[in-house]
């Protein structure tokens, strides 16, 4: 067996195939062959100074291998993001998660495949990149007004060099690091966060639970983060002086756990708006056992207004107060604004309320209505 680098070169100093073959086998050999070699004749220069342990350090190796890792040195570490964010992002521009292709690299796979069926090698570019997966990922970021290109690590190397402190990096460097964990979810069996949850609970990483500035949802409604509820409130006036509050309350899977509305007196469509949302905080105080927030969602926007003025400190009057305490008390808050024909199931329980008080919490049949809101609405994303 060759034992020399020289041994497996031609006369030319060009690989010998065969002999890469036979000693390392198919799996390493493109590898190999891959390898840049110094030019043949130009001046030597130290590549490692032998010690006693005859150990060559790994970090050396990606640092002459791996063409990102010299773009990053030091400044991977100077992104304002967390430690846990930071190291994935590292591996994952040194090449050093155990994807598929890695591991079948090293005969510890039988392939190299993606384990979602993309059909291609799971390498790191594939990840944060051309998978299936990360496609639906596009599309969620897309309809919030997030655009990025075909690999993530490309678009953080680059947004490094314009602003490590931007929304923009602090997103991608949780997105990365939510899109690996998601992967390792998936391929152990279990239960694998969706899409729309590594998309909100990145925003929510990236913008510090400042939600409604960054966040423009399109028309489709998206349930909260893992660990977090979401209220959606709307308001209802009707031309006899009376009016409906509704409001809905659901978890990370999208799954309905209580909607109340109630019927009351009123000719502002903004008192009536506010006053639905303090309705729905109300009621979110009986579901936060053991989790982090609630995301109250609405469509108006004074509404949205007055609750971003109410969580700087700033309110005045009799429910701007309420809301104010009813706020204060639950562990985390943020802000969003959606689209109107988002908010449908809110809607369709303010506009019930508008006749007789309404409530449904789990175990309770569903009107057919609101089960068909609510499946339009949860519908695989």
């Amino acid at each position: 067996m060759p034992s020399l680098v020289a041994e497996f070169l031609d006369q030319n100093y060009n690989w010998i195939p065969q002999k890469l073959l036979i000693t390392f086998g198919e799996g390493m050999v493109e590898d190999i062959l891959g390898l840049s070699r110094e030019n043949i004749g130009g001046p030597d220069r130290l590549i490692w100074a032998h010690s006693e342990k005859s150990v060559m350090a790994s970090s050396i190796i990606y640092s002459l291998e791996s063409p990102r890792s010299t773009l990053i040195g030091e400044e991977i570490w100077k992104i304002k993001s967390q430690p846990r964010f930071l190291m994935m992002i590292w591996r994952a521009i040194n090449d050093m998660l155990p994807t598929n292709y890695n591991m079948y690299q090293r005969r510890l796979r039988q392939n190299a495949d993606c384990p979602r069926g993309c059909g291609q090698s799971e390498t790191i570019e594939h990840i944060f990149g051309s998978c299936s997966f990360m496609a639906r990922i596009k599309v969620i970021l897309g309809k919030m007004n997030f655009h990025f290109s075909n690999d993530l690590l490309e678009d953080l190397l680059e947004e490094l060099h314009i602003n490590r402190k931007s929304i923009k990096i602090k997103l991608l460097a949780s997105l990365i690091y939510r899109i690996w964990k998601a992967r390792n979810q998936f391929v152990h069996s279990e239960q694998p966060l969706s899409p729309s949850s590594i998309v909100l609970n990145a925003i929510l990483d990236a913008s510090d639970g400042n939600w409604a500035t960054h966040v423009n949802l399109d028309t489709s409604w998206l349930p909260p983060p893992l660990g977090w509820l979401k209220v959606n409130f709307d308001g209802s006036v009707h031309p006899n002086n009376y009016a409906g509050l509704g409001c809905t309350i659901r978890n990370h899977t999208g799954e309905l756990l209580a909607a109340s509305g109630a019927r009351i007196q009123s000719r502002s469509v903004n008192m009536t708006e506010l006053r639905s949302a303090l309705h729905g905080t109300s009621l979110a105080k009986d579901y936060l056992d053991n989790l982090i927030g609630v995301i109250v969602e609405g469509d108006s926007d004074s509404a949205i207004a007055a609750l971003n003025r109410i969580l700087s400190g700033f309110y005045d009057g009799e429910v701007e107060t309420k809301l104010a305490s009813c706020l204060k008390d639950l562990p985390k808050v943020a802000i969003s604004q959606i689209d109107r024909r988002a908010n449908s199931a809110a809607d369709y329980v303010a506009n019930m309320a508008c006749s007789s008080n309404f409530w449904w919490e789990r175990g309770m049949p569903l009107t057919q209505a609101l089960s068909f809101i609510l499946s339009k609405d949860c519908s695989p994303l």
